[in-house]
């Protein structure tokens, strides 16, 4: 079905190549990102900052 479909439009050949690439580009950078960046966070369930486990009562130190 595809290839009737090209070899009566050849000209729109490129457009699907472009759209898939920027497509498969787009996704393949956001997947990169959720992979490599310290930014993401992806676990929302357990608090990354330690400092929102404390109450108010408590007195943490350091030392």
């Amino acid at each position: 079905m595809a290839t009737a479909f090209f070899r009566t439009n050849p000209a729109l050949l490129p457009l699907f190549v472009a759209a898939g690439a920027g497509i498969f580009g787009g996704v393949g950078y956001a997947g990169y990102t959720l992979a490599k960046s310290p930014e993401v966070v992806v676990n929302r369930i357990s608090p990354q900052q330690p400092w929102n486990k404390i109450k108010q009562h408590e007195n943490p130190k350091v030392i």
